[in-house]
């Protein structure tokens, strides 16, 4: 009898555990939107993992289908070492010029927007006697730009200038960020999970961290409970770095500025899109550490976005390159 009550009791608990996930689980489905990111099925995958940037660019030429009804088809051409293309000549009359490399994410690649439409592209159509070299990739901060520097910069020959472009996200994905995990986990068909940060140490020196994979849980893409689950784990992951985000992208740009100096190359901090608190202080700090600074700061609105995607249009593409080219010009280059 004893028995039979015990089994009565067990059921009835997992049933009822049962039951109030299902109706938790319908709960988190009514009021809370759903935060995986939705990626056509039929955009190519255009990065491969690094295991020192995390990931790269893939050699290879991809179409993207349209983000909107209204939207276009647009090519994103990518060389072998992972640089998106700014010319239909680059591989062969201008890989003996001198050379003006630009670097930041997604905002300096030029995502959404096709090869012809980016502002390096631009400004590589009016400096006819430099070559002009896209290293943005999607997704990098100023950490794994300064990574990517590192690497191809001493194999570069006769480079001048290093312009990074700054977006006010960057401090986070330099720390890797509760937030920034989530997004590149929603977003894990991409290929952009593996994600290295840098940190502070007890001593206020910068400490680098290899890149570091955030999995995602079993029948995420189901279930909103276990969504939540990766968010306690996220948060957990990256919480505590987050007082710390703009002191290190500081001493990441300072580390870029050094190694541009014993290159003997000139660095530019870009700021493309930031709020005025974030750019009046990075404006600030570059001049305080002698570090030339363009300010090429646009608010988004949404006749300037490619529609259904949200990164700039090739109408603010345009502007910073007019603001560049502007800009160029009052830089001493040896």
């Amino acid at each position: 009898m004893i028995s039979k009550i015990n089994r009565l009791n067990y059921l009835t608990t997992i049933i009822s555990v049962i039951l109030a996930i299902f109706i938790f689980e319908f709960g988190l489905r009514l009021f809370i939107d759903n935060p995986i990111i939705h990626i056509p099925e039929n955009e190519p995958v255009i990065f491969e993992y690094d295991p020192n940037l995390g990931w790269k660019g893939k050699k290879g030429q991809y179409i993207f289908p349209p983000y909107s009804l209204s939207g276009k088809e647009t090519q994103l051409s990518i060389l072998e070492d992972g640089a998106r293309i700014t010319s239909i000549t680059q591989n062969s009359v201008r890989n003996t010029l001198p050379k003006i490399v630009f670097c930041g994410g997604s905002f300096v690649q030029g995502w959404g927007v096709d090869d012809c439409e980016t502002w390096a592209w631009k400004v590589q159509e009016k400096l006819e006697n430099f070559e002009v070299l896209n290293y943005g990739t999607s997704g990098y901060g100023t950490y794994q730009s300064l990574l990517m520097l590192e690497r191809n910069l001493p194999l570069l020959n006769k480079t001048k200038v290093v312009f990074y472009g700054f977006i006010d996200h960057h401090e986070l994905r330099n720390i890797a960020g509760t937030i920034w995990i989530k997004i590149l986990n929603r977003s894990s068909k991409r290929k952009q999970v593996y994600v290295p940060y840098a940190t502070i140490d007890k001593d206020s020196v910068l400490k680098r961290n290899s890149p570091e994979k955030y999995d995602n849980f079993p029948f995420h893409k189901h279930s909103r409970v276990i969504q939540l689950l990766e968010d306690v784990r996220d948060k957990f992951a990256g919480d505590d770095r987050i007082y710390n985000k703009r002191v290190v992208t500081e001493k990441v740009i300072l580390e870029m500025n050094k190694l541009c100096e014993s290159n003997g190359v000139t660095f530019v901090f870009v700021i493309l899109s930031a709020s005025k608190e974030v750019k009046d202080h990075y404006i600030k700090y570059s001049d305080n550490n002698h570090i030339k600074v363009i300010d090429a700061n646009v608010e988004l609105s949404e006749d300037m976005i490619v529609e259904g995607d949200g990164h700039p249009n090739e109408k603010v593409h345009l502007e910073w390159a007019n603001i560049f080219l502007k800009e160029f010009k009052k830089i001493e280059i040896d």
